[in-house]
């Protein structure tokens, strides 16, 4: 028996112990294992099989027997390519092939815990570019990588080629060995070596902290296995601590597991739908709140901008329908799709588009993203200048709805963790 697939609301995803900048979606539990096989020779024609795939084979078989590098044919190569090729046919952004590699780091990821340095990298400018470190204390950090690094080789293996993926594989690796990095950095005339040891890295996802007027702030930087309980003991935490009113930061959170969105949004309502999946023939389910709030009645902003996709948007959309909580910031990026993930036999896998979703008043946030009830901009200069316009907004509006006064700037405008 097959398992359900996992589902997903994905934008695109990957951390490495380095993690990566972008973003993802929702998985449903267990994964379904396909049977294709990758065969280690020649491939035939199979009975039943539509007219056309038969060109697929003809030419499968003329480069075996013509290409002139008998060295370069490799059937499994040859076989993710044709699989990638299919899936990209379908010019869906968010419909994708992962090798058994890049299947494995994906999984991880959304587990919250592998072996790897802790930094965040993305390809910027074509480069692998270290985003930050993902916490003070990780092996990155303490090796001294920092933000705008580029990472110009990974041991003897030069990055300027290899997809994001392909680098965080080179770069994780079992806990106590070590990978030498090659640094490009700004204003350093001469590339900087850098050696790191892998430890066990466990992604920080919640962070949770008392601000000025006694007002709590949780910063969510995803939506992994872990992502809910740890988020519901930052609340109750902070609860304890007699906040008065709270702050959710959706910021650039590229999303997660979609049944780990419901249970998010469940912390903060007490029923009703979370979201409505619509599959494509039509059919509309509606995915409801647990009914076991922690926190459904305490003052409430939620923080959005351009960076938060996908399950982050679910949250955001389900406590704003239902008059939760006030969106303060800037249109959230605009992802309503659902994925299915599936193992393949070989260990590789396929991620395909299987539904879109609907808010609880089934707004259509394709490409446009979720409104925000208050609209703050962020811009570079402020950022540089250790502004938060955005938090200091949410700061001031929550005061108000608890009296506490607002003539005093808020203590935390200077950096967000």
């Amino acid at each position: 028996m097959l398992a359900r697939a996992i589902r997903v609301t994905l934008v695109a995803f990957l951390v490495v112990g380095v993690g990566t900048a972008s973003y993802f979606g929702g998985y449903e539990n267990g994964r379904s294992v396909a049977a294709i096989a990758v065969s280690p020779s020649t491939p035939a024609p199979q009975d039943g099989e539509p007219a056309d795939f038969g060109v697929f084979w003809e030419a499968w078989q003329l480069v075996e027997k013509e290409f002139y590098n008998q060295s370069a044919i490799d059937p499994t190569k040859m076989t993710y390519g044709a699989i990638k090729g299919m899936i990209e046919s379908l010019d869906d952004p968010y419909s994708s092939f992962a090798t058994p590699e890049n299947a494995k780091i994906n999984e991880e990821d959304i587990k919250g815990t592998f072996d790897g340095i802790g930094i965040v990298v993305e390809l910027r400018d074509n480069k692998i570019t270290v985003v930050a470190p993902t916490a003070d204390d990780s092996p990155g950090a303490k090796a001294g990588l920092r933000p705008g690094d580029v990472i110009a080789k990974v041991d003897d293996r030069d990055t300027a080629h290899m997809t994001l993926l392909e680098a965080v594989s080179l770069i994780r690796g079992p806990r106590g060995t070590k990978v030498t990095l090659t640094i490009i950095r700004d204003g350093e005339s001469q590339p900087i070596v850098v050696e790191v040891v892998r430890q066990e890295i466990k992604s920080v996802l919640v962070r949770s902290k008392i601000l000025d007027g006694d007002i709590g702030y949780v910063k969510m930087n995803g939506f992994a296995a872990p992502t809910a309980s740890e988020l519901a003991q930052a609340v109750r935490n902070l609860t304890q601590q007699k906040s008065k009113a709270l702050i959710l930061d959706l910021r650039n959170n590229p999303g997660g597991l979609l049944y780990t969105a419901v249970d998010v949004a469940s912390i903060f309502l007490r029923d009703g739908v979370v979201l409505y999946e619509e599959s494509r023939d039509g059919t509309t389910t509606a995915l409801n709140a647990k009914k076991d709030a922690i926190a459904p009645d305490i003052p409430m902003v939620v923080l959005i901008n351009k960076g938060s996709a996908s399950a982050s948007e679910i949250v955001a959309g389900a406590l704003q329908d239902h008059g939760r909580a006030t969106l303060i910031g800037e249109n959230s990026f605009g992802k309503d799709t659902v994925q299915n993930v599936h193992d393949l036999s070989d260990k590789s896998s396929v991620r395909i588009t299987i539904a879109r979703w609907l808010t609880p008043n089934k707004q259509q946030i394709h490409e446009v993203g979720l409104t925000p009830d208050i609209k703050v901009e962020l811009t570079a200069d402020q950022m540089k200048a250790g502004q938060d316009p955005q938090l200091d907004a949410a700061v001031e509006y929550l005061k108000g709805k608890i009296g506490v006064s607002t003539k005093e700037p808020a203590a935390s405008s200077a950096s967000v963790p």
